[in-house]
């Protein structure tokens, strides 16, 4: 497998493994640069490496931090060239990253099916929820059209809402659709990353699209949610969600302000409300006042419209 010969490789990368990188996806000549002087965190100066996998560019950085008579922070970054080795190293990086990108697209992935999918809606562990609903947010990102690379992506039986709500359930997707074959895969590129102290596996900017589905025949479709791949963390990190009606699906607290469509079963109100606490327990402050605007069916579907102050 090719991508084996690449983590070989990225293993016993040496050049760029004494060097502190950090990943800017999407950004600007400005951009990279601004990274790379506020990164320096403590008075003096430093290398780093700036990955832009986006654009497949790599930029080197002499960074200093300093202090004015005033006690003011001076940040400063002044390009440099690459080294014919940390260059080399650089482009084994990009190549890797590309490989990862063709291996799970070819992959072949079964429906995975869950317990977690099949019992009641709501638990009561109030850990489920926590840090379930970040968007995906890269430092000094300037677009958010191109800077997340589609991987493809897997189906699940289940609604996107319990995805959502359940940590148990998006831990047990993530190691299915990743290590179902036993090669611990996110393993061995979480290890590569750490090889060139790239900080963590979500920057290499890959997302799955997970559709749900209401059994393994695929006859009634339930929603989707796009999420990042961290392979450092083993999680997905949620980036959007929608309903069967391509309705989007809340994921913060300000995603409440306006009046949006709910579609579920005759329980949909509930499931909805109870949602909306679990959202709210996820990022503190009180739970807002939502009201059903609007009621209808269609077929064995209630379709609500919610109203939320």
């Amino acid at each position: 497998m090719k991508v084996i010969a690449f983590l070989i490789g990225v293993f016993s990368l040496s050049c760029l493994a004494a060097t502190d990188s950090l990943t800017c996806n999407g950004c600007s000549t400005n951009g990279m640069e601004n990274l790379a002087a506020f990164s320096q965190q403590r008075s003096g100066s430093s290398y780093v490496v700036i990955f832009d996998f986006d654009n497949r560019q790599v930029k080197k950085y002499y960074r200093s931090l300093r202090f004015s008579s005033f006690g003011e922070p001076i940040s400063n970054a002044v390009n440099v060239e690459l080294s014919y080795e940390e260059q080399f190293d650089a482009n084994l990086i990009l190549e890797f990253r590309q490989e990862v990108i063709l291996l799970l697209k070819n992959k072949s992935v079964a429906m995975f099916v869950s317990n977690d999918a099949e019992t009641d809606y709501m638990g009561t562990d109030s850990s489920q929820s926590i840090a379930a609903f970040s968007r995906v947010e890269i430092s000094n990102q300037e677009s958010t059209s191109s800077v997340l690379k589609d991987v493809g992506g897997f189906d699940v039986k289940g609604d996107p809402y319990t995805f959502l709500s359940r940590s148990s359930f998006r831990n047990n997707a993530f190691d299915y659709y990743l290590n179902q074959d036993g090669s611990l895969f996110s393993e061995l590129i979480d290890s590569a990353l750490d090889a060139v102290r790239i900080p963590t596996g979500k920057d290499m900017g890959l997302y799955v699209t997970i559709n749900f589905y209401e059994s393994a025949d695929k006859s009634i479709y339930n929603g989707s949610v796009k999420a990042a791949i961290d392979f450092t963390n083993d999680v997905f990190i949620i980036m959007s969600a929608k309903d069967a009606d391509n309705n989007s699906i809340p994921l913060k607290v300000s995603d409440l302000n306006n009046e949006f469509v709910f579609k579920n079963k005759s329980n949909g109100e509930t499931i909805f409300l109870n949602y909306i606490n679990l959202l709210f327990d996820s990022h503190g402050g009180h739970t807002p006042n939502c009201v059903v605007t609007s009621h209808r069916t269609q077929g064995d579907q209630h379709i609500f419209t919610y109203s939320c102050k």
